[in-house]
């Protein structure tokens, strides 16, 4: 701010493959009086072609243009203002949550206070999700749930788990003690838009399911929570996987041209994770211990109803902290 600088600073993070400035994300903290930053992150394509054979603008992507950010904008904030700012934050949702934790993980001075909302993480296993799916809901005509039936099967998860907190009010307070069995909706005569072929049944059960292994029966990543139905058409509404998914195996196989009808779950989810280990792979949830050492404070958040990621997948990654930390060590950080 040009005048009534709140005398602390604000970094905002970035979503799918960023290569755009957060923009309206910075003006939020502007007018709160924060010293603000957004970076590209290196590129300003669409995507992740910018990735493509060059492994230095994928670990751009991947973490170090936050940091490199983050220190020129001290440095400017101290030169521009005559103090440095008080206090040091992180904000980001989704590539941005994810943003937030690689800071906190890898850069542990960087930020006091630090937001993961949705994190994009693992992003590995969160990118094969949508194509597992794909696989089995998408290849075949007969397998895919028109949108027209996404109503009748969100009132049907309803009276089914409406109840389970005591109020019938049109909500589910913790979708995750919800049991819900598609046959309910099974059609017993013509197929119309409230009820299932026996394919769509299926495909309704793969949906409210994790990903998993084809071999070992594995859970690679959690599926959609029950009462996020009328959100599917994002991510199983076309006839492919969505684009930021399929990206990442494009350039993993370094082919724009990638066919993900060839995805072997296994095989390929095995090969990303050894290509992109350290860049797009699991947060390791012991590198968290330097930032709470130094009194950092992580706030992670995530909406049952996410149409992007699972919301599972941020629960877990706490619990996860949590127990290779410890519960002493992350009450009153995390």
């Amino acid at each position: 701010p040009a005048s009534g600088w709140n005398g602390k600073f604000q970094a905002v993070g970035n979503g799918g493959w960023a290569g755009t400035i957060g923009y309206p994300a910075m003006a939020q903290a502007l007018a709160r009086g924060y010293a603000t930053t957004s970076t590209d992150t290196g590129h300003s394509t669409p995507g992740a072609s910018f990735a493509f054979g060059h492994r230095e603008k994928l670990i751009d992507y991947a973490y170090r243009s936050e940091h490199e950010m983050t220190v020129k904008a001290k440095s400017i904030i101290n030169a521009f203002y005559g103090s440095a700012p008080t206090r040091s934050y992180f904000n980001g949702c989704s590539t941005g949550g994810r943003q937030a934790l690689m800071e906190a993980s890898r850069y542990p001075e960087d930020f006091d206070g630090i937001i993961a909302g949705a994190a994009a993480n693992p992003k590995t296993p969160l990118d094969t999700w949508p194509i597992w799916m794909g696989l089995q809901t998408m290849r075949d005509p007969a397998t895919r749930i028109p949108q027209e039936k996404y109503p009748a099967i969100h009132q049907g998860v309803l009276a089914a788990c409406d109840g389970l907190d005591g109020l019938k009010d049109g909500l589910i307070d913790d979708p995750t003690p919800c049991k819900f069995d598609a046959r309910v909706l099974a059609c017993k005569g013509a197929e119309g838009p409230g009820c299932l072929t026996p394919q769509q049944v299926q495909s309704v059960n793969i949906v409210l399911g994790p990903a998993k292994s084809a071999r070992t029966g594995a859970e690679i990543f959690p599926g959609f929570q029950p009462g996020t139905e009328l959100q599917w058409g994002r991510l199983i509404g076309g006839t492919e996987p969505y684009d930021t998914a399929l990206d990442q195996f494009r350039m993993v196989f370094n082919d724009p041209k990638w066919d993900w009808r060839t995805f072997d779950v296994d095989r390929d989810l095995a090969r990303a994770e050894e290509d992109l280990k350290g860049l797009l792979t699991s947060i390791d949830p012991k590198s968290m211990s330097a930032f709470f050492d130094r009194g950092g404070k992580l706030l992670t958040y995530h909406g049952w109803s996410d149409q992007d990621i699972a919301p599972l997948a941020s629960v877990n990654f706490y619990k996860s902290v949590v127990a290779a930390v410890g519960e002493g060590r992350t009450s009153s950080s995390l």
